[in-house]
């Protein structure tokens, strides 16, 4: 999906504004370049060069929002804004506990300063639980 932003293409029959996206992988570093190396084959010619960054990193989004915005800083090189960050997954980029309301408040206002600091949408990818009947940190 957010490859077509960077592409500035229409997703699912929905005209799409044209923007930088950095994508950062918390986990499964393999698998998402598998997948961008796929999208690359299956969607994009030689010659097309999409403003979309790909970070493979391991990362504690409170603990590391300076080195992080910096570390998005350099990949955007010139660009000031982008269209998007995301941040997968929710679990791989906290150190606290997803049931915490302190732990997510201080996650939330990481992951609000990114969108401050480039005036994006900041897309947070979230599992579902392994067994599939509740979502990831709901207890009963």
């Amino acid at each position: 999906m957010v490859a077509h932003i960077a592409f500035g293409r229409s997703y699912r029959d929905r005209e799409v504004g044209q923007g930088p996206v950095v994508y950062i992988a918390c986990g499964g570093e393999h698998g998402v370049k598998t997948r961008a190396v796929a999208f690359r084959q299956a969607r994009m010619s030689e010659d097309d060069d999409p403003p979309f960054y790909l970070m493979t990193t391991r990362l504690d989004l409170v603990a590391d929002i300076h080195a992080l915005t910096k570390a998005v800083r350099d990949q955007l090189a010139a660009e000031t804004e982008c269209a998007a960050i995301v941040i997968d997954t929710l679990n791989r980029s906290t150190h606290g506990s997803e049931n915490k309301d302190e732990d997510m408040g201080a996650y939330i206002a990481a992951a609000d300063r990114l969108r401050d600091e480039f005036h994006c949408a900041v897309v947070i990818i979230h599992h579902c639980g392994t067994n599939g009947e509740r979502p990831q940190g709901i207890r009963r």
